[in-house]
């Protein structure tokens, strides 16, 4: 019965994928062109033009190099293009200008998971999940994580928090 949770669970993961977060676009940067810029890239996110978000984001960063959120919105572009080592290297970068958030923490955890860097994957999720206790994604990620790492009675837990009797 164990095995039959999980595997529905999974299924749920999967349906789930085609997430995508990028966090909202500031209402008004003091440039004009780099309110439309951001406008573009969030735009080129929503509908997966991964490498054009890129591109846009850099634009953004040769005006405003500091700026986190076109760190951490360039982090979700690459991980969604698999590129999860450059990923990371982008979050770690928006992590270090102040950049956070929990969908932030998901993502991280996300990329450290596909790159079998369970611990840190485990680490980001508690973390998106002290954040926002009902990031159902974190605690499914949580559930994998433990499920790849044969901790099966807290991979049920997880389970069992996203899905209750």
């Amino acid at each position: 019965m164990r095995c039959n949770k999980f595997i529905l669970g999974l299924a749920f993961l999967i349906l789930c994928l085609d997430f995508i977060w990028s966090p909202e676009v500031p209402q008004s940067w003091g440039d004009s062109s780099l309110s439309r810029l951001f406008r573009e890239a969030k735009q080129q996110l929503q509908t997966k033009k991964w490498e054009q978000a890129i591109a846009t984001y850099k634009q953004i960063l040769q005006k405003e190099p500091d700026n986190n959120y076109a760190h951490a919105s360039i982090g979700v572009a690459l991980s969604r293009m698999n590129s999860h080592k450059d990923a990371l290297l982008s979050y770690e970068k928006a992590l270090s200008l102040g950049f956070e958030s929990d969908m932030f923490r998901y993502n991280r955890g996300l990329s450290f998971a596909r790159l079998n860097l369970l611990e840190e994957a485990e680490s980001e999720y508690k973390k998106a999940l002290e954040m926002n206790s009902r990031l159902i994604l974190a605690d499914y990620g949580l559930g994998v994580i433990y499920n790849r790492q044969l901790r099966i009675d807290e991979a049920q837990d997880q389970v069992e928090k996203i899905y209750p009797r």
